[in-house]
Order: C-alpha cells, then structure tokens, then sequence
C-alpha cells in the first residue's frame, strides 16, 4: 500500500484573550505542520534529512530496515515457483519418458516380489501395488480436482507475494510536498512502531496570524483585508486577509462565548515573521 501517513497541526504561541471591541488584537503567527509517520513498525537504517533542510516533493526522508521483508519476499517468491512448476506438470501430464520409468519400476518390483516369502513378499507385493496405481493414474493425467487445487494453490501464494511486495512502498518515506524539515523524531538504529511520528515538516509558504477578539468586535469578517505589524520589525507592515472566524464553545457558566477566533492569511512577510512570534493585527480602512 502505497506507502504515508500525514498528521496535520498548528504550532505556535498563545493568542491574547479579550482585545475588547475595536479594529486592533493581540496575535500570533502560525503554521501548517505536516507529520510524517511510519505506515509500518521497522527499524531505521537511514536518516537523509536534517532540521532546517529544504526537501523536494517525493524526496527520501529516510529509510527503514528491509532485510526481513527482502528474505520474506524471497522465499515467496520460490515457494511460488514451485508450485506453478507442479500445476505445469498436471497440465501436461506424464512425458513417455516418464511413464516408461514407471513402468520398469512396477515391472522390477513384481520380479523381486516373485523370489520373495513370507513378510518380505507382503511387503514387496504393497509396494508393487502402490506403484501400479500410480502409474494408472499417470497415464490417465491429472483429475480435475487435483488440477483446481493446484491453481487455487498457485493463486494464493501469488496472491500473497503481492502483499508483501506492496509493503515495498512503506520502507521509504518521502516528502509528500516542497517543505521545510522542522524535526526529526527519530535515528538510524532506532525501531519504531507503526503510527510513530518520524519527521516534521512545515510548509514556509503557508503561514498565518492568529488573534483572539472580543464576541462584539465590529468589522471583523470573512474576506477583511488587515494590517500585520511586529515590535521586532517596527518600520514594517504586512498585508493579510481574514481567511475564517470561529467561535470556540462558551464557558459552562456563560452563555456567551469569551472570545471569538480570526485566522488571517498573510499576502507579505512569510520570509519576514517567524512562527510563534507575536504581532498586532489591525483591520484596514
């Protein structure tokens, strides 16, 4: 199964509760998170990326251990051929060379069973009868039981080979767009379990503000356009747009909720402002 499991989250600071009403709130920049994980339990044999790189969309994050999963193919893929091998020679049926061993052997058999007594003859007399059938039902060809069997045999293995190829596509993680590697949660050595959380990404082009506004807040709306500005770049002064307002659920002692929640996509400055960094937001008129 190809391959990733992808884990979507936000990183960053606290916004500031209650700006009270007005065209201005406390926010805080944030970002996409992308997680990686392992689709497959393993042991690392191979980290190709470091935090802060910037990774290429399908390129190698790192690699699992496939040693087990190689010999487990390997032997499959054996055990396949030889039963496609046996199916041939019940689809073909007994070559005259090989009935005419037979033959000999049941013709060997009787003349030793005649010079024989007592034990040895009744055990020289079952061989020969064994081996008489099984040259009556060579020369007959296989059953057609016998041949459904063998396919159904065929199918399974094949069946079962497949799957453990496809597991191919879990022993490397790749990238799964252009990002920048925020962490990496693992080692080479080190087994993990599936699920685990191997590495993080971050998309720089994706980043926002969040702010936390008073519930009567007036203007505030879907599509607004605002101004972004930071204390640690006071000559500056980015535009963004209010991409959705939310309200989180009231306190269970109100009615009313406490605040009400903006995002705001940033248009300037993603190479700018840092995640987690605090900035003012201020609606444009």
């Amino acid at each position: 199964m190809r391959a990733l499991l992808l884990f979507l989250g936000l990183v960053g600071a606290s916004c500031t509760h209650g700006a009270g009403p007005g065209a201005r709130a406390h926010g805080v920049v944030v970002v996409d998170e992308l997680r990686v994980a392992a689709l497959a339990p393993g042991r690392v044999a191979l980290v190709t990326v470091q935090p802060g790189a910037r990774v290429a969309k399908d390129q190698v994050l790192l690699t699992l251990d496939a040693t087990a999963l190689t010999h487990r193919r390997d032997e499959l893929q054996a055990e396949c051929a030889r039963l496609a091998a046996e199916l041939a020679r019940l689809e073909r049926g007994a070559l005259p060379e090989e009935l005419r061993e037979l033959r000999a052997q049941c013709d060997e058999l009787a003349a030793r069973a005649k010079q024989s007594s007592g034990a040895e003859r009744e055990r020289l007399d079952a061989e020969f009868a064994a081996m008489q059938e099984r040259f009556s039902i060579r020369s007959k060809g296989a059953r057609r039981e016998d041949l459904d069997a063998a396919r159904a045999a065929v199918q399974a293995m094949q069946a079962r080979l497949r799957g453990v190829t496809s597991e191919f596509a879990n022993v490397e993680l790749r990238a799964p767009m252009p990002a920048l590697v925020q962490r990496v949660h693992t080692q080479a050595g080190e087994n993990v379990g599936a699920g685990a959380v191997l590495v993080t990404l971050r998309d720089p082009a994706r980043l926002y503000v969040e702010a936390d506004l008073a519930p009567l807040s007036a203007g505030w709306q879907k599509g607004a356009s605002v101004w972004i500005t930071s204390s640690l770049l006071p000559s500056a002064r980015f535009e963004g747009q209010v991409l959705e307002l939310s309200v989180p659920p009231a306190p269970s002692d109100s009615t009313h909720p406490a605040f009400v929640r903006v995002r705001i996509d940033l248009f300037e400055g993603r190479d700018q402002l840092a995640p987690g960094s605090a900035v003012e937001v201020e609606l444009a008129h």
